[in-house]
Order: structure tokens, then sequence, then C-alpha cells
């Protein structure tokens, strides 16, 4: 993040089976220009809300359900989540 002084990152992540915290760099998680919002992507109300107080100007959809397994059981989640 010290590389772009200028540019906000915001990380909205739910932290599913397949987020941790723990996998972001600590140099990252201490920058003053990363901000971190556990949020479902699905939850349109809660993202309109973090959009209003960001305002972001860029967005890059890297949320995506992985896991095979839990698409048989639940396929409209990553429907929702990858998709829609």
């Amino acid at each position: 993040m010290t590389r772009y002084p200028d540019i906000q990152f915001i990380n909205i992540d739910v932290l599913s089976y397949a987020g941790k915290i723990s996998n972001i760099q600590k140099e990252v998680l201490e920058s003053s220009n990363y901000f971190f919002e556990q949020v479902d992507i699905r939850d349109i109300h809660t993202l309109r809300t973090v959009y209003e107080r960001y305002q972001p100007t860029d967005c890059i959809h890297f949320a995506a359900e992985s896991h095979v397994d839990n698409s048989i059981k639940n396929p409209s989640v990553f429907l929702e989540t990858n998709v829609l």
C-alpha cells in the first residue's frame, strides 16, 4: 500500500470458510490507506453503506465461492456470489 499512497484500498470480505484476515500481510493491515470491511457482497444494503462511506471509483471482484462440494450442497450461494 505504501507504493500507492494516494489510493484508498477497501477490502470487502465476508471471511467465510475460504477467507481469513490472517492471510493479509501485516504491512497491508497497518497501512493508512487500507480499510477492511467484513461484509457479505450479497447484502446489498450493507454494501451500499460501505460504498457511500468510501465512494470508490473502481472495483475489482475477487469474491468467489470456490469449493465444489459446497457448490453442490448450496448452488444458490455460488450463483449469487460469483455471478449476480
